[in-house]
């Protein structure tokens, strides 16, 4: 039987590593997992990787604080952070600063008062 996707799975894995969040979490979880499954040998936490280099700036700091070991967990805690994201102005987050753990409880700290990454 003849594959209708001629792609190689070296094309799916670049797709994924170039692969952004434009729209709500939901869009970027559907596309995500749609190239994905077409990986084979692919470790989770790579997966969980890759999928938190995807998000949006601000919504991928936070989901990198929760360290998040497996896709599950990242897709997890992106969607339980995007209302909080959404409701975020970005002149509560400066430029040239990390969003931390603290902008839970409305605080944003300067880069070098955080973890190193």
């Amino acid at each position: 039987m003849k594959r209708f996707d001629r792609k190689k799975e070296n094309d799916y894995f670049r797709d994924l590593t170039t692969l952004r969040q434009s729209g709500a979490v939901d869009e970027y979880v559907t596309e995500f997992q749609r190239i994905a499954i077409m990986i084979h040998h692919i470790p989770e936490e790579r997966l969980a990787f890759l999928f938190n280099e995807g998000l949006t700036k601000p919504l991928r700091a936070m989901v990198k604080v929760s360290s998040p070991r497996s896709l599950d967990d990242a897709i997890r805690v992106a969607y339980d952070l995007e209302p909080t994201v959404k409701s975020l102005r970005e002149d509560q987050y400066p430029r040239g600063w990390i969003i931390g753990s603290r902008l839970l409880r409305g605080l944003a700290r300067p880069r070098h008062f955080l973890h190193p990454g």
